[in-house]
Order: C-alpha cells, then sequence, then structure tokens
C-alpha cells in the first residue's frame, strides 16, 4: 500500500493522476462525530462533518498549494510513518488520502502533531489551503474581457495595394499569407485567424523579436502555436496595434 500511496502522490504532483483524489484532515469531537477538510485533487477545499449529507464548499486554491501539499507528503514519507495507535477513541485526529486504487488512512492521537513535526506541518497545511480557498471566493471575480476586433492598418492596406501595383502583384501576392494569418477577432478564450483557424491561449506561447545589433531592443512579438503555426503581432500592422498587442500579451500569459 505504502508504494502504491506513493504513486498516486507522484501523479497528482506531475498532474497525471488517472481519477478523481481526495485529501483529508479528520478532527474527530466525540458523539459530535469528526469535522473533515477535504482537498481535492482538481483545488476545491470542502468541509464537512460525518454524518451530515451536506458538504460546504470553501473555494479552490491553485494547482501549486496543491502540489506543495503533495511534495510534502512525499518528503515526510507519511505512508511510512509509525504513529502510536491512539487510545481514546473520542480524540483522534485522521489524515486519509483516497484515489485510484488507493485508500489509505492514518490515525493519531489529538497530540501526535506536538511529538512529530511533520504532523504539525500537515496539519498546519490543510488549515492554510482553508484559509487560501476561503480568501479565493471572497476575492470579487472580474468580468471577462469583451471580444476585440483585429482590422488591419491603414499603413499595412496601403503597402499592400500600393506595392503590389508598382511590383505588378508580387507584393500583394507575398503579404496575403500574412494578411490571413493575421487575427481577425480575440476573445478570452482565444483568437481566430482570418483564414478561420481557431487557437485557444492556452495553446499558445509567446516570442519575443529583437533587434540582432540591439538584444535590448524588443520590435514585437510572434505566438507560436503546437503546431508550427506563427500569429505575428507588430503593432504598425493592425489598427490601435498597442491595444491589440496587449490584449493578445495579457491573455497568453495568464493561460
Amino acid at each position: 500500500m505504502a508504494n502504491d500511496l506513493e504513486n498516486l502522490l507522484v501523479a497528482v504532483g506531475e498532474g497525471a493522476a488517472t481519477g478523481p483524489v481526495v485529501f483529508s484532515w479528520g478532527v474527530h469531537q466525540g458523539i459530535r462525530g469528526a469535522r473533515w477538510t477535504d482537498v481535492h485533487g482538481d483545488g476545491r477545499v470542502v468541509v464537512r462533518t460525518t454524518g451530515d449529507e451536506q458538504a460546504q464548499p470553501i473555494g479552490r486554491v491553485d494547482p501549486g498549494a496543491i502540489k506543495e501539499l503533495v511534495d510534502s507528503l512525499l518528503t515526510y514519507d507519511i505512508g511510512a510513518l509509525k504513529v502510536a495507535a491512539p487510545a481514546d477513541p473520542g480524540r483522534v485526529l485522521t489524515l486519509d488520502v483516497t484515489g485510484p486504487g488507493v485508500s489509505w488512512q492514518l490515525q493519531m492521537s489529538v497530540s501526535a502533531p506536538q511529538d512529530h513535526p511533520e504532523l504539525a506541518d500537515i496539519q498546519g497545511m490543510f488549515s492554510d489551503l482553508h484559509d487560501l480557498a476561503a480568501a479565493a471566493a471572497q476575492e470579487p471575480q472580474l468580468p471577462a474581457p469583451a471580444p476585440r476586433e483585429v482590422r488591419p492598418s491603414t499603413l499595412f492596406k496601403g503597402t499592400m495595394v500600393l506595392g503590389g501595383l508598382m511590383s505588378c502583384g508580387v507584393v500583394a501576392v507575398v503579404m496575403l499569407p500574412i494578411l490571413r494569418k493575421m487575427p481577425r477577432v480575440m476573445d478570452a478564450e482565444g483568437l481566430t485567424l482570418r483564414n478561420g483557424q481557431r487557437f485557444t491561449w492556452k495553446e499558445l506561447r509567446p516570442r519575443r523579436r529583437v533587434d540582432a545589433a540591439k538584444p535590448d531592443v524588443v520590435l514585437g512579438y510572434d505566438l507560436l502555436a503546437e503546431d508550427g503555426t506563427q500569429i505575428r503581432l507588430a503593432e504598425g500592422a493592425f489598427a490601435d496595434g498597442a491595444a491589440v498587442v496587449e490584449y493578445a500579451l495579457e491573455r497568453v500569459t495568464e493561460s
């Protein structure tokens, strides 16, 4: 079981768990039952009392907080920890981990964290996760950004038309693929190119373009997709170019 527990913790830390995982800290209070703080692998924090059908959602913590808990359980080798069995069944603390193929539990007396610093740290982490989730739930939720239509700049269109006339259409032919790979609309979820391709912000990563002679000078940005698509973000190519670039970089950074 210790190996199964360790494998599950590693999988959660790597984001590779194959099913729901719950970490629970229970405080038994005699005839009043037990009060549990459940930390789900997806970040949800819930409080429940033994016998109650309704659990109380507290809020959600970010994946980094879950990984910190998992890393602590691995560092402390919690599956191999030897703790004396509690003598009083009405005064018990329980650490519980359930997930695909694992149902593991460690019971201890309420004084055990005083004798085992690792248990005191784990107890404190559950308390901190509860407080973090509660604080996050109180934060005002910002409205999703309004979709932004992206239009080529007058300079870009003028260069394409005049350059095409002066070059017997060569410049226009060269610039047409560039135009078709320019964004047509951006929204909270992603962007749609003028050729109809759709990408979510999570599928894109930014890359700075710098002056070869002066690496500190940023010329613009590209958005790179996993399929090899490169989306050029150049302020001069868009009407309201600075706002368009800022909108895109904010979204791709957030994701």
